[in-house]
C-alpha cells in the first residue's frame, strides 16, 4: 500500500572615519552640488474594447410552403467588434425536410457540433453585416404531395447569433465551448463549478477544495492561468465523476495531514492536459477498495515533494481491477527532501502506460509491482537521493509495503505476500538511468509464491532478479 507515514528530519558595518568625514562638513559650512537626473515619463494607455453582435431579418417571418417555389429569407448578423472576434450562428431547423436552404459563403461549419457555423471577424471601427443563407432564399421542393404534409405542425428555422473575442482562445471550438464559462472574479469560478458548468479562467484564482467536491463532473481551462486549490482536505474525485484541467498552472494548496492532494474514486477519471501541476508534498492517490479509476496525464508536468506523484493503494486485495494510469508526453518528478520518493507507484491489478515522458525520483522512478505497464520512448531516472546505506536494503529480504522495495530505476514484480499478482513490463525505445554513481543495475525484478514476472524489451540492461525469485521471465 501507499506509504501514509513520514519519516523528516548580516551584519551592518558603519564607518566611523565616514561619520566623522561628515560631521565636519557640515560644521565647515559650504556649498556641495549632487549628481542627479530625471527621465521623461512613460505613459501607458488602456483602450476599452468591445464585441456586439445583432441578428436581424426583412419580411413577416411567415412563409407557405408550395411545391417548387422560393421565398426571400435574409436573416443578417451585424457585428462590432474592435478586436478579432468568432461569430457564431446557430440554425434550428424543426421543418422537417420540407425547406430547402443552404448557409452563405463564408460560414464554416463548426467541428463536432451539428448546425453550428462560424467565421472569423477581424476587428474594425465600423459595423460589419454577414447574411446567413445563400442567395437570402428558401425552397420548396417541386416533389412534394399532400401526404409529405400531412401531421406536420410547428415547423420553424430559428436563427441564434454569437460572437466572443478570439483571444485567448485562438480557436474557434475552444472560443464556442468557453463563450458562456469565462470567470473573472473567485465568486463567479465558485457559482459555475458548484452549477456544473465548464470554467474558462480570465485571471490567476484561488477556489477552496471544498467547492469542487461538492459537484459532478468540472472542466476547467485555466487558460494560461494559475488556479490555486486550497483548503484543509483533498479533492476527492466522486465516483462515477470526471475533473479535467487543461491550458494552465494548478497548484494543489490544501492542508490536509493525509499526504493526498487528489483522491480518485471508483470510476472516476482525472484529466491534466497540457497543465503545470504542483502537488506542494502530496499525490495523486487511488486508494484502496478502487476497482476501476483512471489518470490521465498528457502534455504536462507533475511536481510533488512527496513519497509519489501517482499512487495507486493496495492495502485491499480485492481492488485495483481496472485501474489505468496513462502518461504521455509528460514530464513527472518526486523530490523528495530526504530522496525517500518514487514517481509512479503500480501495485495494483490495472494497464499502466508511459509514452514519450521524462519520469524522475529518488528512489525509484517507476515500481509496477503488479498489473501490465507499457513504457515507450521515454526516459526514467533515479537521482540516487536517497540514502546509499539504504540501496540494498531489500536485496535479500521480503519487501514492505510501497516503495519499500530494493532501489532501481526500475523495478517489477514483487517479494511480499502482500501483492499476490502477475506482473508483465514491457520497455520500448527507453533509457534507464542513474544520476550518480552505483553499481545497482538499473531493473530490479522479482516473483512471489508462484506469481510470475515478466519483462520484455530489456535490451542490454542489466537486470537484478531478487534471490529465490523462479517466476522472473526477461526478454531481450
Amino acid at each position: 500500500m501507499a506509504k501514509s507515514e513520514r519519516s523528516k528530519k548580516s551584519k551592518v558595518l558603519t564607518s566611523v572615519a565616514a561619520v566623522v568625514l561628515a560631521v565636519s562638513m557640515i560644521i565647515g559650512g559650504g556649498t556641495y552640488a549632487y549628481l542627479e537626473a530625471e527621465s521623461d515619463d512613460v505613459v501607458n494607455k488602456f483602450n476599452t474594447e468591445q464585441v456586439t453582435v445583432a441578428l436581424d431579418e426583412t419580411g413577416d417571418k411567415e412563409y407557405d410552403i408550395i411545391p417548387g417555389t422560393s421565398e426571400d429569407k435574409d436573416p443578417k448578423v451585424t457585428v462590432t467588434n474592435s478586436v478579432d472576434a468568432y461569430v457564431y450562428v446557430t440554425v434550428e431547423d424543426t421543418t422537417q425536410g420540407l425547406v430547402d436552404y443552404e448557409i452563405a459563403d463564408g460560414w464554416l461549419p463548426l467541428d463536432g457540433y451539428e448546425n453550428v457555423y462560424y467565421r472569423e471577424v477581424a476587428a474594425g471601427e465600423e459595423p460589419q453585416e454577414f447574411y446567413v443563407l445563400k442567395d437570402n432564399k428558401v425552397s420548396y421542393d417541386a416533389a412534394l404531395e399532400n401526404k409529405d404534409m400531412e401531421g406536420k405542425e410547428d415547423l420553424k428555422l430559428t436563427f441564434k447569433a454569437y460572437a466572443i473575442q478570439k483571444a485567448p482562445f485562438n480557436e474557434p471550438v475552444a472560443a464556442w465551448e468557453g463563450k458562456d464559462s469565462v470567470v473573472k472574479t473567485e465568486e463567479e469560478l465558485t457559482q459555475a463549478i458548484t452549477n456544473g458548468k465548464p470554467v474558462t479562467l480570465s485571471t490567476d484564482m484561488s477556489v477552496d477544495v471544498s467547492t469542487i467536491n461538492n459537484v459532478g463532473n468540472s472542466q476547467i481551462n485555466l487558460n494560461g492561468k494559475t488556479l490555486t486549490i486550497d483548503g484543509s482536505t483533498y479533492m476527492q474525485v466522486a465516483n462515477g465523476e470526471t475533473i479535467s484541467f487543461a491550458n494552465g498552472t494548478v497548484n494543489f494548496d490544501n492542508t490536509n495531514p493525509n499526504y493526498i492532494s487528489v483522491n480518485v474514486g471508483e470510476g472516476s477519471t482525472v484529466n491534466f492536459d497540457n497543465t503545470e501541476v504542483d502537488m506542494k508534498g502530496k499525490s495523486i492517490l487511488v486508494n484502496y477498495g478502487i476497482n476501476t479509476a483512471t489518470v490521465n496525464v498528457e502534455d504536462s508536468t507533475i511536481y510533488t515533494s512527496d513519497y509519489y506523484c501517482i499512487s495507486t493503494n493496495a492495502s485491499d486485495l480485492t481492488s485495483g481491477k481496472n485501474v489505468v494510469i496513462n502518461v504521455i508526453n509528460s514530464s513527472l518528478t518526486a523530490d523528495d527532501p530526504n530522496g525517500d520518493c518514487t514517481a509512479i507507484l503500480m501495485n495494483v491489478p490495472g494497464t499502466l502506460t508511459i509514452d514519450n515522458s521524462t519520469i524522475t525520483a529518488g528512489r525509484q522512478a517507476v515500481i509496477v509491482r503488479t498489473g501490465t505497464a507499457t513504457i515507450k520512448d521515454s526516459t526514467l531516472i533515479n537521482t540516487l537521493e536517497y540514502t546509499s546505506a539504504n540501496w540494498a536494503k531489500y536485496d535479500n529480504t521480503g519487501w514492505g509495503s510501497g516503495n519499500e522495495v530494493p532501489v532501481a530505476v526500475l523495478v517489477a514484480g514483487d517479494r511480499a505476500t502482500a501483492y499476490p499478482w502477475n506482473t508483465e513490463v514491457t520497455l520500448d525505445n527507453v533509457t534507464l538511468q542513474y544520476n550518480g554513481e552505483t553499481d545497482r543495475a538499473p531493473i530490479y525484478a522479482a516473483a512471489y509464491g508462484g506469481y510470475t514476472t515478466v519483462i520484455n524489451g530489456a535490451g542490454d540492461y542489466e537486470v537484478t532478479i531478487s534471490s529465490d525469485a523462479d517466476g522472473v521471465t526477461v526478454n531481450k
